[in-house]
């Protein structure tokens, strides 16, 4: 009897949660790639608001000494 509930456990876990692992660890893995690159778009968009504040400031500075 204990055999086979231990064959039956066996079964559930290899044919159902072995392929459900599998499922989120792939999907975690995309969430991670995901992170990152949004990590990396955040700091290329810090970087370009940056240059357009430089870029406002001196149109402002510009326009000031020509009035």
């Amino acid at each position: 009897m204990s055999f086979a509930i231990g064959f039956t456990a066996l079964c559930f876990q290899a044919l159902v949660l072995y392929p459900c692992h599998e499922t989120i660890s792939e999907q975690v893995h995309k969430l991670e790639d995901n992170i990152t690159r949004l990590e990396q778009m955040e700091v290329e968009l810090k970087t370009h608001m940056e240059k357009n504040q430089d870029l406002i400031k001196q149109q402002i500075l510009k326009n000031a000494k020509h009035i």
